[in-house]
């Protein structure tokens, strides 16, 4: 009886660790098709569904941007401000624009405001003699340039002797991009985080440079 009982015992263990085996299988399969179609239905709403309609609205942000004006866009949160950036991209690198886009919601003040920008253009223009160009125009500033070693991201860091050289550092990064041959076309995400820096004039200052 105990040797019957044991054998039913080890039967139902070798059922539960191979329930066990079969719901772990089944869970990566359906995370992986969920991954695959959800992949695949975000791909085609980003083709066909998210911008079909929206022709206009693209075309006239393009013909504004390469007549050299300033476009704001304005929205709550979530509604697509980041992804109509890059899908006007696209369309602006087909006419041989230079795009530059910087998210600066994680900049707290100034000194990550142009640090962020400066990334920004390193990362758009990846010539060395552009970027060397670059760094002779930020004559207020001393550049040094890395990599980040997972990512391989350019990573720029900006010292300056004195805080009086700041301002003049961001007038002479949009007059360095003013001088490139190629039109030069820069988004600035997240754009009211400038109010929140502690330096209160930096709106008002980057608002005349561009």
């Amino acid at each position: 009886t105990c040797f019957k009982f044991a054998a039913k015992v080890l039967k139902i263990n070798d059922i539960y660790k191979s329930l066990r085996v079969f719901v772990a299988f089944y869970y990566v399969f359906l995370w992986h098709y969920v991954t695959w179609f959800c992949g695949n239905q975000l791909k085609a709403i980003w083709e066909y569904g998210e911008w079909n309609g929206r022709e206009l609205e693209l075309k006239e942000i393009v013909s504004l941007l390469t007549n050299g004006s300033n476009v704001t866009l304005i929205s709550p949160r979530r509604y697509g401000k980041t992804g109509l950036i890059f899908r006007t991209f696209e369309d602006l690198r087909e006419k041989k624009c230079t795009c530059i886009y910087a998210d600066i919601f994680s900049a707290q003040n100034l000194d990550d405001f142009l640090k962020i920008l400066s990334e920004a253009i390193v990362n758009a223009v990846t010539s060395e003699s552009i970027i060397k160009k670059f760094f002779n125009a930020l004559k207020n500033a001393r550049p040094t340039l890395s990599y980040d070693p997972i990512s391989g991201s350019p990573q720029v860091s900006l010292s300056f002797q004195t805080d009086s050289q700041k301002h003049p550092t961001l007038k002479s990064i949009f007059d360095f991009l003013e001088k490139q041959e190629t039109q030069i076309i820069f988004a600035i995400d997240e754009f009211q985080q400038i109010r929140e820096f502690k330096e209160t004039n930096t709106e008002a200052l980057l608002r005349t440079y561009i």
